[in-house]
């Protein structure tokens, strides 16, 4: 699973900055509705906000101060974003918008009894959690969303980061593994 790489890496480059997820690997299309956002920074830590909005009315949505060099934020706001919206997130030192989509409901309910019948077989055979997230992780980059403008199929990348970030107390190996696989994907973006 660490040696996957996306069909088209799409990485946005600001100054130190590569921009990964959500909408900027393989797909702007996402199943979760609490995306994670990842980025990776090279310079000296500062606060700085991170905006995610509405597409159409342009309306801010949620607001986070960050530090850059956390590198990474789930979406933590009161309400869910919305199946089938389409939003757009910066960091303020930024002035580009990165999209990305939500899927829509009834994508989204597959997905999920998809995963929660994985779930259940891992926990049958009484699985540690990194062994369940890299199950889902593949998953991910493996299902397959149609992007209607190219007439091509691409894989939930951010997706599965997200999963492969929200395994709790990870190994040390698991955590160079995954870092290592982001510093690839930034590297593969700033060809």
């Amino acid at each position: 699973i660490w040696r996957r790489k996306p069909k088209r890496p799409r990485g946005a480059r600001g100054e130190k900055a590569c921009f990964l997820s959500p909408g900027l690997i393989d797909t702007y299309i996402v199943w979760s509705n609490r995306p994670l956002f990842l980025w990776q920074y090279s310079g000296n830590n500062k606060k700085v906000d991170l905006i995610v909005r509405e597409f159409e009315s342009k309306q801010d949505v949620w607001k986070k101060s960050v530090n850059l060099t956390d590198k990474k934020v789930f979406y933590s706001a009161e309400k869910s974003l919305e199946p089938g919206k389409i939003y757009q997130w910066r960091l303020s030192i930024s002035s580009s918008w990165v999209l990305f989509k939500i899927m829509s409901a009834d994508e989204r309910q597959n997905v999920q009894e998809k995963l929660q019948a994985l779930e259940k077989k891992s926990k049958n055979t009484q699985e540690f959690s990194e062994e369940i997230a890299l199950k889902k992780a593949e998953f991910f980059f493996n299902y397959e969303i149609k992007n209607q403008v190219e007439n091509k199929n691409f894989n939930a990348w951010s997706d599965a980061l997200s999963v492969l970030y929200k395994v709790e107390n990870p190994s040390l190996d698991f955590v160079e593994n995954r870092g290592k696989l982001v510093d690839s994907l930034c590297s593969l973006a700033s060809r």
